[in-house]
């Protein structure tokens, strides 16, 4: 018997249970492995602007992760990879509203590590991505605000345009994912 995927109705919303891109039931309450799709978080990435949308050009969370990816070392890149992968279920909310909505870092933390135990990467290496993820931001503000051409040079090896479209992001990210973790 094949089970229906499931749409969960946007008028109701206040049971904390969304629908994925892949019909799967999310409890954000209580998150588990078998919620957690690849092709669910390169959707969710590829279509999430960074800092809020506030930007001149669409930069998403998905093309940033490739960015900390290729900056980390060889045993950081699975996790690099995966470390804003909570985003994709929960939206990339900007820092200054994140330290303000209490709770927030638990269920951000309660996906990260559901979303590492999947994929089978440590989550304590969370920690040592951070320098990259720092890294990342630097290199993308400074292109953003003031034209450094190292972030341009880094996505043009990549591919023709600097800034990708949700569409190429989720290509170029869904097929990385798949590269890294297979099939699980």
């Amino acid at each position: 018997m094949n089970k229906q995927p499931y749409i969960h109705p946007v008028h109701q919303c206040d049971d904390g249970i969304i629908s994925s891109y892949s019909r799967q039931k999310i409890e954000l309450n209580a998150p588990n492995v078998k919620m957690i799709h690849l092709e669910d978080i390169a959707k969710g990435l590829a279509n999430t602007c960074r800092f809020g949308g506030q930007l001149f050009h669409f930069y998403s969370v998905a093309q940033h992760s490739i960015l900390v990816m290729m900056l980390a070392p060889a045993e950081l890149r699975a996790a690099a990879l995966l470390h804003d992968a909570s985003e994709a279920y929960l939206g990339d909310v900007i820092k200054p509203l994140k330290n303000m909505l209490k709770g927030y870092a638990e269920i951000e933390e309660a996906f990260e590590r559901v979303i590492f135990k999947k994929f089978g990467v440590d989550f304590d290496l969370l920690k040592e991505v951070k320098p990259f993820d720092m890294q990342a931001l630097t290199l993308e503000y400074e292109y953003i605000h003031a034209k450094s051409k190292s972030f341009e040079y880094i996505f043009k090896g990549i591919c023709e345009d600097v800034f990708w479209s949700p569409k190429i992001a989720f290509e170029k990210f869904n097929g990385t994912l798949c590269e890294t973790f297979g099939d699980k």
